[in-house]
């Protein structure tokens, strides 16, 4: 999910040669890539980052270890005056695959962060999720903590932990 909120690259090797793929082509359902028979994932390519730029991880399980019940990555850079001049939000466990949350990236964009803009983005970020419940969480709770959990890796990129 990591590699998805970081614009990763994927380099497979296979039958049929090398070949690049956008993390957000090669993850094509749940434990599921695009990884066919014969083929091995044997790179990952992460774009540069910048001195400005600022990651985090947050997630959520029954135990450590377990599969995640809802996870964000968020990846943010921050301009001299303050103002987030690109941000990258992926939500995993709450879709087949990893879920870039363009919407809450475009409410980030040009703006100083707080509390309420965080607020703003979590919303922004789950408003079209419809994640699965199965024996560890329904949907609805997969949604709301993937909120929770947006607005926490956003405080924790930009040094607001609490």
């Amino acid at each position: 999910m990591t590699t998805v909120a970081l614009d990763a690259l994927m380099v497979v090797v296979g039958p049929h040669g090398r070949r690049e793929v956008a993390a957000a082509d090669f993850f094509v359902g749940p434990n599921r890539t695009l990884l066919g028979s014969g083929d091995v994932l044997v790179e990952v390519q992460f774009p540069t980052a910048g001195a400005m730029d600022r990651v985090a991880f947050e997630e959520l399980s029954r135990r450590p270890g377990d599969v995640a019940m809802a996870s964000v990555a968020v990846q943010l850079r921050l301009e001299a005056d303050g103002r987030i001049g690109r941000a990258r939000v992926a939500v995993g466990s709450v879709a087949p695959t990893p879920v870039r949350a363009h919407a809450a990236e475009a409410v980030l964009i040009g703006r100083v962060p707080d509390d309420e803009l965080f607020a703003e983005a979590a919303a922004a970020a789950t408003a079209g999720l419809q994640p699965p419940s199965d024996l560890h969480a329904t949907g609805a709770y997969r949604r709301h903590v993937a909120g929770v959990l947006v607005r926490r890796a956003l405080a924790a990129a930009v040094g607001r932990r609490r």
